[in-house]
């Protein structure tokens, strides 16, 4: 069986990593797929952007996701793959939100990923790798829904026009680079209207 490292230079994963989000993106905006995950953290401290807490994940070897739904008002989708066939899995949202969760990568697990067959909060590890960055917002650590926010926050403000159509946050989002990610959401945006 081959390893989700060398799966993901096979030809079979090349095609699922370029077609899949688009099928993802079709059924969000029929809207299959319309409410956040589960296991909210708390929200991101003001003195950061959505930029830095990205550069942060980025060095402690998370990448953007590209299997991955978009929740509404989602900003950043990032995850770091653990012994080969698990990930934790890190969203920021526009209203400055953060959700985490553990589960089976898409590599190495696709049905157990599709399905949640292991989908847990891990609080204390994401609590520890967020430190400063994360405001805990007095939510137990097992929290599986929180408020959706239905205005914006002093966070969503502060984070500018990250989350407008023309941001390398927006749909595309969910792939290896921003400049990619922006590539991405306009071959999307295309393909969907």
């Amino acid at each position: 069986m081959q390893q989700p490292t060398q799966r993901k230079q096979s030809r079979f994963w090349r095609f699922v990593y370029a077609w899949w989000p688009r099928v993802l993106r079709v059924l969000e905006r029929i809207r299959v797929h319309s409410e956040r995950q589960e296991f909210l953290r708390g929200t991101l401290a003001k003195p950061f952007s959505p930029h830095e807490i990205e550069a942060y994940l980025l060095r402690q070897g998370y990448e953007h996701v590209i299997l991955a739904w978009m929740d509404p008002g989602e900003l950043l989708s990032m995850r770091k793959v653990d012994r080969e066939i698990y990930q934790y899995h890190f969203r920021l949202f526009s209203d400055g939100e953060i959700r985490c969760h553990y589960e089976f990568s898409s590599e190495g697990n696709p049905w157990g990923h599709v399905t949640e067959q292991s989908f847990e909060p891990r609080a204390a590890e994401f609590d520890a790798l967020l430190g400063e960055y994360l405001v805990k917002t007095g939510l137990s650590p097992d929290l599986k829904k929180g408020p959706e926010a239905e205005a914006p926050s002093p966070i969503a403000m502060t984070v500018g026009t990250l989350g407008t159509e023309n941001s390398e946050f927006d749909r595309g989002h969910a792939v290896s680079t921003p400049a990619a990610a922006h590539a991405l959401a306009g071959e999307v945006r295309d393909s969907i209207e």
